[in-house]
């Protein structure tokens, strides 16, 4: 059973394999990979990841590792989703 971090940083790594920093500093601004597709791409890694709905109009709340993370963690600890699988 892994932490939402760990597994959140395995879906950011799938969407942006050739950013190089720390992936929990990672922002748009910090990589030319994260564009609108990235966006839409992580968004369905997390669906999948954490097997939790993440209506688009959410996609703006994550903007960062760490807003996902908080978001992620929000959805899970209220019943949005699973943290463990």
């Amino acid at each position: 059973m892994d932490s939402v971090n760990v597994r959140l940083a395995k879906c950011f790594r799938a969407v942006l394999p050739e950013y190089s920093g720390d992936i929990e500093q990672v922002r748009p601004a910090d990589s030319g990979e994260w564009d609108s597709l990235a966006a839409v791409s992580l968004l369905l890694a997390i669906r999948e990841e954490f097997d939790i709905h993440v209506p688009p109009q959410d996609l703006d709340r994550l903007v960062s590792f760490k807003s996902a993370e908080q978001y992620i963690s929000q959805r899970v600890s209220n019943g949005g989703g699973k943290a463990d699988t």
